[in-house]
């Protein structure tokens, strides 16, 4: 199973790989991008533009991503947390179960009457 989804990741890689490689050799001519109101403009190939640009929504898309899942990761944390304390909580008292039935065992040994000594005739 674990194969075929590495066979599918590969072929949609080398798909956009293609699409990519398409787009550079189609767009090589060199566009002026201009940041107004910055004082900067860009002359790179469009390729590299349109690159630029999905990767910085690329980008914004997982940081987006990351920030909604905020509350997802604080409940995670928090449940890890709880189970950790309850653990803690659950190790003592089975430490506290242990001793307590050694101590009923002690008091038991310790109050049970005495067999008589046989007496010599």
């Amino acid at each position: 199973m674990r194969s075929i989804a590495k066979l599918i990741s590969l072929i949609i890689m080398l798909a956009a790989a293609a699409v990519v490689v398409a787009l550079a050799i189609a767009n090589r001519d060199p566009v002026t991008l201009s940041l107004d109101p910055l004082p900067r403009s860009l002359e790179l190939p469009l390729y590299l533009h349109l690159i630029g640009a999905m990767a910085v929504g690329f980008l914004w898309g997982c940081l987006a991503t990351w920030v909604s899942n905020g509350k997802t990761r604080l409940r995670a944390r928090e449940g890890i947390f709880r189970a950790d304390k309850a653990e803690r909580e659950a190790k003592a008292l089975r430490e506290k179960v242990e001793r307590l039935e050694a101590a009923a065992e002690q008091r038991q040994r310790d109050q049970a009457p005495a067999l008589p000594a046989a007496d010599a005739a």
